[in-house]
C-alpha cells in the first residue's frame, strides 16, 4: 500500500516539476536543475519537459488504477 502513495506522489512531483519548468520557459526563465539541458539544445530541452509532463501522469494513473479488483 506504501508503494502505492510513493508512486504517486513521485509522478505528481515530476509532474509538476514539468509543467512549472515549461512555463518559466515560455517567460524566458528556467529552473536551475534544468540548465544544462537547455544550454546543450532548446528543442530537447522543450522535449523532456513534454517527456517530464506526461511521464508523470502516466506514473499517476498506474500507480492509482494498477492492481484494483
Amino acid at each position: 500500500m506504501v508503494v502505492k502513495e510513493l508512486y504517486t506522489l513521485l509522478g505528481f512531483l515530476i509532474f509538476i516539476t514539468g509543467f512549472v519548468a515549461m512555463i518559466l520557459s515560455m517567460v524566458g526563465l528556467s529552473m536551475t536543475i534544468l540548465k544544462p539541458i537547455d544550454e546543450f539544445n532548446q528543442v530537447l530541452g522543450f522535449v523532456i519537459r513534454i517527456v517530464m509532463i506526461f511521464g508523470g501522469l502516466t506514473l499517476m494513473y498506474l500507480s492509482r488504477t494498477r492492481g484494483m479488483k
